[in-house]
């Protein structure tokens, strides 16, 4: 176990004129690496220096409570760049996911198996490749979502549930899932609005299983009883509709 608070993965702020290039890796293959406040991935305060930051997550649990900033950089600061490769393991993020506020960023986020659990927040970066694993509770992301191969979508139906709201078209993979998990204690009496597009954008593709079952009709079941449901394409968006 390593546990932080703050964790900046490549920074320099060093304002000579000579340029080089800094890369730094943090790599998590098992255990787990807690972030008590936020993890900045290449951060370039001043000079002339390119920063390249990366976090290889292959195992184990990378927990921060706050955001992953995925590159900034302010004054002279040239090339910065942000990786976070996920192939394994978990990362929770209890904040949001993206950039900083300057100009001049390039950042990646690849998904290939394991988990990213945002906990209800938000998803902004440059390039976000989804070719495996899980997406859990996002709320918000920047751009288009293209769910590849037999990648994963996640959604808990608690008191605290979010939409996901898009900004861009939505690609659904002919072997993509849906994974949706009902908390004990809490009763659902309505329609839930699963993914809501901002724009005219429609879906393309759909799921091939809901929790692991063929076809549109499922069920989800806790304490409080089984509740039977059907999941409806409408325009833009998706829901699921008390069956």
């Amino acid at each position: 176990t390593v546990d932080s608070n703050d964790v900046t993965i490549g920074k320099t702020s060093g304002a000579g004129l000579v340029t080089i290039s800094l890369p730094a890796i943090l790599g998590i293959e098992g255990g787990t690496f807690k972030v008590n406040n936020s993890l900045t991935v290449a951060n370039n305060s001043a000079g002339f220096s390119s920063v390249t930051g990366t976090i290889n997550l292959s195992g184990g649990l990378l927990d921060v409570t706050n955001d992953i900033v995925a590159g900034t950089k302010s004054g002279t600061a040239t090339t910065v760049s942000a990786v976070v490769n996920i192939s394994g393991g978990t990362a929770k993020v209890g904040g949001n996911l993206s950039e900083g506020t300057n100009p001049g960023v390039t950042s990646l986020v690849a998904l290939s198996n394991g988990t990213l659990d945002m906990t209800h927040g938000n998803i902004a970066v440059d390039t976000f490749t989804f070719t495996g694993g899980t997406l859990k509770d996002v709320a918000a992301f920047a751009g288009a979502l293209d769910i590849q191969n037999a990648s994963t979508l996640a959604f808990s139906i608690d008191g605290s549930f979010s939409t996901l709201n898009l900004t861009g078209a939505l690609t659904l993979g002919a072997s993509s899932n849906l994974q949706l998990t009902l908390a004990n204690g809490f009763t659902p009496g309505t329609s839930f609005t699963l993914v809501a597009n901002d724009d005219l954008d429609l879906i393309t593709g759909s799921f091939a299983t809901v929790n692991g079952v063929a076809g549109n009709n499922f069920s989800l079941t806790n304490d409080m009883g089984t509740f039977n449901y059907t999941l409806s394409y409408v325009g833009n968006d998706i829901l699921i509709v008390p069956e």
